[in-house]
């Protein structure tokens, strides 16, 4: 629905031509690169952390920053929605740092704020119901409701409207709760996706150990500035 409002106001953007220009722009006419376009809802799709972003301050830097490390483009339209133009590892990748950036930001907010929410292991809440988020087996989340598991591994997790979805090992299941519940599980999601992301081999990171085990000398100006030199990402959990 975005693409066809977009398009009445813009005739034709959304045709060969465009992903021609984009390619030529970058220097690959003559490469199969499979330029695509991908739109991501700030609300309903499976994105926590648009979700999370949008209520913290530095959504535009955030979109920058894992635009540049993925080589991806990535565009606000307006408030409904995220374009992101590039190839499928691009956008993949740009999503991926999208979500680390905002499990980073959360950790300086817990820090900076003295919050609780981000340190919690688990994220209880009762409609009736007890209903548990918790970490299972390694990095993996399993939600289960008066005990019994209901989902095991949470991939993905979604919010539209009062309802929120958790995906994971086949299993799907939605439950209505309110947006209070929902931050603090977007909150353990996206911590359990940068911890996975940390003890997974990708062709894409490198994990550099700090010296005695503290990076607290490391000033995030610093590693902004880092960032925009080399176009990469640097996390630091």
């Amino acid at each position: 629905s975005v693409m066809v409002l977009v398009e009445e106001h813009c005739r034709g953007l959304w045709t060969e031509d465009l992903l021609q220009t984009v390619e030529e722009l970058r220097g690959s006419t003559h490469e199969e690169t499979s330029i695509d376009v991908k739109l991501c809802p700030f609300i309903g799709g499976p994105y926590p952390a648009l979700h999370i972003l949008k209520t913290i301050k530095g959504l535009k830097e955030s979109l920058q920053r894992a635009a540049s490390a993925s080589g991806s483009y990535m565009c606000l339209l307006g408030k409904p929605a995220l374009l992101v133009v590039g190839n499928q590892q691009e956008r993949s990748q740009g999503l991926d740092y999208l979500e680390w950036i905002a499990a980073d930001k959360l950790v300086w907010e817990t820090f900076s704020s003295s919050a609780k929410s981000w340190l919690e292991d688990e994220v209880q809440w009762s409609d009736g119901e007890d209903k548990f988020l918790l970490f299972m087996d390694g990095n993996s989340l399993g939600f289960t409701t008066n005990g019994i598991l209901k989902v095991r591994e949470v991939a993905t997790a979604s919010y539209s409207g009062s309802e929120l979805c958790l995906s994971g090992s086949g299993s799907t299941i939605r439950i209505a709760t309110d947006e209070g519940v929902v931050k603090r599980v977007f909150q353990l999601f996206l911590r359990s996706q940068l911890s996975k992301a940390l003890g997974t081999s990708r062709g894409d990171t490198t994990t550099i150990e700090t010296t005695f085990g503290q990076a607290v000398w490391l000033e995030p100006v610093e590693l902004r500035t880092i960032e925009r030199q080399t176009k990469t990402l640097v996390i630091v959990p």
